[in-house]
Order: C-alpha cells, then sequence, then structure tokens
C-alpha cells in the first residue's frame, strides 16, 4: 500500500498547485553574469550532434535559476542510516493517508503508523527522501524509492501483487527490463504535512534529478484523482497506464471508494515528455499554465550537460524567457 497513493476520491485536503511565487510574477532572464557563456556553452552542444562535444563546464555546475525555488532543505536515507528520520517519514505518511480519509484509525499502529501490512514499501531495500521548507519550517514531504535486490524481477515490488489483469504491453516493459536490479524500481509513499505544495515538488524533483542518465523505470500505482491532477502537472505524456484500477475489496480500513492505477514512468524521457504535453495543450488551446510552471521548475537546477542533451526543452525555456521579457 505505499505505492505512490496520496489522497483519496473527493477529498480536498492538498492541491497540486505551484507555490505562489508564480511563473509570470518572475523574471526568468539568466543572470548577467553568466547569460552569454551558458548560451553560447548550451547552443555549441545543440548545433552539434551532441556526441563527443565537451563543454567548458563542470558537470556539477548547475543551470542559473530560472525561478528561485532554493527555499527547500532535503535529506536522503535509509531506514539504517537514519531511523529517527525514518519515523518522521512514516509519520507523514500515516498521518496525510488517515487526514485525507484514505484509511481509518484502524489501518495505523500503537505509534500512529500505518501498519506494515499496509505501507508495504519499507525495509532495508527502501531509499526514503524528505523535503522542508526552510522558510516558514511548516511544510514538509516524503517519498520512497524501493529497489530490488539481486536475482528479483518485477513480481517481488511490493504493490505488484495487487494489480490485476495488466495489460500485455505493460508485462512486457517490465519483464524485459535489462536490469531489474538497477533500473526497475518502485515509487511509493508520496505524502506531504501542510498547504505548502513547495516541499512536495522538491521531493518529486529530487527523485527524477537523481535517476538522470540510469535509464531507470518507475513502477507505481497511484489515486486516480491524484493522477488526474498529477498529469496535468507533470504531463500526461509521463504516465503509461499499464492495467484496470484497483480497488481495496473486503478491506474495511481503505476507502471503498479508493482505486489506484497501475502506471510506468520514465525518469529520462521526463522533461522532453512535459514539454510535449506542453506542447499538445497548447495545440487543442487548454490551459497551458500548470505545465509552464513545471516547465520551469523541473528544469531548473539541471546541469548544462544535462539541459544540453535536450535541445527542443533548452529552445523552448529560450522561447519562454523571451516572451517573459517582451511582456515585462
Amino acid at each position: 500500500m505505499g505505492a505512490g497513493v496520496e489522497v483519496s476520491s473527493g477529498v480536498p485536503e492538498w492541491s497540486f498547485d505551484m507555490p505562489d511565487r508564480r511563473f509570470h510574477d518572475l523574471p526568468i532572464d539568466f543572470p548577467d553574469r553568466r547569460s552569454q557563456h551558458l548560451s553560447s556553452a548550451v547552443g555549441r552542444v545543440i548545433g552539434h550532434t551532441a556526441t563527443g562535444v565537451v563543454l567548458p563546464f563542470s558537470s556539477a555546475e548547475r543551470m542559473p535559476d530560472l525561478v528561485d525555488f532554493e527555499v527547500c532543505g532535503h535529506h536522503e536515507f535509509t531506514e539504517l542510516t537514519s531511523p529517527s528520520l525514518t519515523r518522521e517519514a512514516w509519520k507523514i505518511h500515516a498521518d496525510n493517508y488517515f487526514g485525507a480519509k484514505f484509511v481509518t484509525a484502524d489501518a495505523l499502529d500503537e505509534n500512529g503508523y500505518l501498519k506494515p501490512d499496509i505501507d508495504t514499501s519499507r525495509g532495508p531495500n527502501a531509499t526514503y527522501r524528505l523535503a522542508f521548507n526552510k522558510e516558514t519550517t511548516a511544510g514538509a514531504a516524503t517519498m520512497r524509492k524501493y529497489n530490488l535486490s539481486p536475482g528479483q524481477d518485477y513480481t517481488d515490488l511490493p504493490t505488484m501483487k495487487l494489480c490485476r489483469n495488466l495489460t500485455d504491453e505493460g508485462l512486457a516493459i517490465l519483464k524485459n527490463v535489462p536490469n531489474p536490479e538497477a533500473q526497475l524500481k518502485e515509487i511509493a509513499a508520496l505524502a506531504r504535512t501542510s498547504a505548502d505544495p513547495t516541499p512536495l515538488y522538491e521531493v518529486i524533483r529530487r527523485f527524477i534529478d537523481g535517476a538522470l542518465g540510469k535509464e531507470e523505470v518507475w513502477f507505481f500505482c497511484i489515486v486516480t484523482d491524484t493522477y488526474d491532477k498529477l498529469t496535468k502537472r507533470l504531463g500526461r505524456k509521463n504516465f503509461t497506464v499499464i492495467g484496470e484500477d484497483v480497488r481495496f475489496e473486503g478491506d474495511s480500513r481503505i476507502s471503498p471508494t479508493t482505486a489506484l492505477r497501475p502506471t510506468l514512468f520514465y525518469p529520462d524521457r521526463f522533461h522532453d515528455g512535459l514539454l510535449e504535453s506542453y506542447e499538445d495543450a497548447l495545440a487543442v488551446g487548454d490551459n497551458t499554465k500548470p505545465l509552464q510552471d513545471s516547465l520551469v521548475f523541473y528544469t531548473n537546477g539541471l546541469s548544462v550537460e544535462e539541459i544540453a542533451k535536450r535541445p527542443r526543452v533548452y529552445r523552448a525555456l529560450e522561447d519562454l524567457k523571451a516572451k517573459r521579457t517582451r511582456s515585462a
């Protein structure tokens, strides 16, 4: 049950709005001291085949901040390296689920954590992230990545046993991941404490950034209402549904109205998928503001080398910057 489940159906306990510092209210010009060097460096890579081109910056150098969301502290840990932070993450997870009326009090143990048979993505294979707002100290968010052990495959992912009637295409993808131990991951227990969404977006961004270049395939089940909200924010192109929605029949601890949707997500394709989703929305006249905000936010902090691998994304950011300059 710890598989990326956020909120129950019809419960307005937290929204997926971006922080109050909106894209159109903020300057997105590159800092003067670096703009010329950055544009020329990335431009040279984009102008070539991007193969074998060495940038004049280290791989650790960050893109200049298009929007300053650097207000979050962040921890990455396991249950072994930080038992105290693990307990904090469990508490955030349980409080969020209970507050959302996704689970009843019977789902909680004597410490207020979700019982292990509901929160199954625990143990030595789980990597935790926790982000918090350094300015307000009021908000925090957590998320996990469950890693397979040597010799395991997709059937050993904690939430897989809940899934029924997966598509043939979805099963083929899961079965044919070349190196499941290194590449196939379950994303779980996305939860947050307050109305401040900043830590939530930061913890998602940290996990995505940490997976770039590793050819990871993420599997998770997500509440259907939350799936709709996330696709509006992170781009429908980035989510591949691979099975029928799952309901918890016969378990009185879980809301009967809640359904989980088996989904795949590819971190290495995320930024391009986000751009494609933005372009699709633009083409049909849908509201592009959430996707535009996300395009800026989730590229914020990428190294020059990483953004150079995504020339269409880079050009889109340049276009957004130019539009902002013209409207100023």
